[in-house]
């Protein structure tokens, strides 16, 4: 008798042991991410890096205190000058500036007569100005719902949504990508949103940063900076 209720035992072990180990896999599967809701810091395409929204605008405003840090010591190197002699620098160089500008202008104007005479638009390829980038208020999100696996977020001006899954502990699966189709403004943000969205959908392995720093998701191609 006692020998079969050793057997008993054996077999129940047996039965019970894929259950314990398949609840541990799970638990650590979904243990990846630690909470539910993260900010996109940047992406990283083809190695080249998009800043989002939230840190397009926190780079601009350290540049410009950097600037302004800069013209304070200038301006306290600078050596005082005569009045007159400051009047005979000066009008050359507004001359100067003058001629620039007015050079510019017709620069333009050739760059449009041209553009509309082939029925294109002319761009402006100029990076837009850090008084610009430092004054944006949108944020680049990435948020889980756990319950029906949904990952949704914002690119900044335009909202997504997805479905994801786990492979295992280190890779989850995004699929399905959808966003709204509003323009972004300024260019720098349509540049984030635009490669995000049209790069999201793959297989990625989750990185887990130190210190609580957050994650980084890598398809091979593209990588999403989140904390």
């Amino acid at each position: 008798m006692k020998k079969y209720i050793g057997i008993i035992k054996i077999l129940s072990l047996a039965m019970l042991a894929p259950l314990v180990l398949a609840g541990c896999y799970f638990f650590g599967v979904q243990g990846s991410f630690r909470a539910n809701n993260y900010q996109i810091e940047k992406i990283v395409i083809d190695n080249e890096t998009y800043l989002s929204p939230q840190e397009l605008a926190k780079e601009a405003k350290l540049r410009l205190a950097d600037k302004q840090n800069i013209a304070l010591q200038d301006s306290k190197q600078e050596t005082t000058q005569t009045q007159s002699t400051n009047q005979n620098l000066a009008t050359p160089k507004a001359n100067d500036n003058s001629a620039q500008s007015e050079f510019e202008k017709l620069q333009l104007r050739a760059q449009e007569e041209s553009a509309a005479a082939s029925g294109q638009t002319a761009t402006n390829t100029k990076p837009t100005s850090d008084k610009v980038l430092s004054q944006i208020i949108l944020k680049a999100t990435f948020s889980l719902n756990r319950a029906e696996n949904i990952l949704h977020g914002s690119t900044g001006c335009n909202e997504y949504t997805g479905r994801y899954a786990w492979q295992d502990s280190g890779r989850i699966v995004i699929s399905g990508i959808a966003s709204t189709r509003k323009i972004c403004f300024p260019s720098e943000v349509q540049s984030f949103e635009s490669n995000l969205i049209q790069y999201m959908d793959g297989i990625y392995t989750v990185k887990v940063l130190g210190k609580g720093k957050g994650y980084i998701l890598d398809n091979g191609r593209l990588q999403i900076y989140l904390k």
